[in-house]
């Protein structure tokens, strides 16, 4: 068992820590509060440009295919003797 000296010091010493954590925590949070902004703002501009990028495969790969439309239907239209 430790004396009482060092047992009323711990005590004001756990208080004192107490109140700094709580001072500490709340500057945490508002901190947190911002870094959350920001990373919500990045997570949000991530999805965006997921979206973007899958939109422009989509017109990607619908240009691809109307492109072997083409080619494929001016082949065969010259194969056949059809020259238009």
């Amino acid at each position: 068992m430790q004396p009482a000296s060092f047992r009323h010091h711990g005590a004001h010493h756990a208080t004192h820590n107490t109140v700094f954590k709580t001072k500490k925590s709340k500057w945490k949070s508002k901190v947190k509060s911002k870094v959350k902004k920001k990373t919500g703002f990045f997570k949000k501009l991530g999805i965006f440009l997921i979206v973007l990028f899958v939109l422009f495969l989509a017109v990607v790969a619908l240009v691809i295919w109307l492109i072997v439309r083409f080619f494929r239907r001016a082949s065969r239209n010259r194969r056949d003797g059809h020259l238009t």
